[in-house]
């Protein structure tokens, strides 16, 4: 799937990221020395969580370069 991150935190590494179909804004956690920035278009897999059943983003990869602060 394809969408844009909304939110993230580089220091705790982890965020959400709306897919470009809409829906419901999915977590997602890394320790890839991946740089993301909001508004950022990415690639990912939809899951669930099998600890809280909730959907989660999984195997996050930048589509487009982060966006300059």
């Amino acid at each position: 799937m394809i969408g844009k991150i909304t939110w993230y935190n580089d220091k705790m590494g982890f965020g959400f990221i709306v897919s470009q179909n809409g829906g419901n804004r999915l977590f997602f956690d890394t320790d890839s020395p991946n740089r993301f920035s909001i508004e950022q278009e990415v690639e990912f897999d939809e899951m669930t969580n099998p600890r809280n059943g909730r959907l989660r983003a999984s195997n996050v990869k930048p589509v487009s370069p982060p966006k300059q602060e």
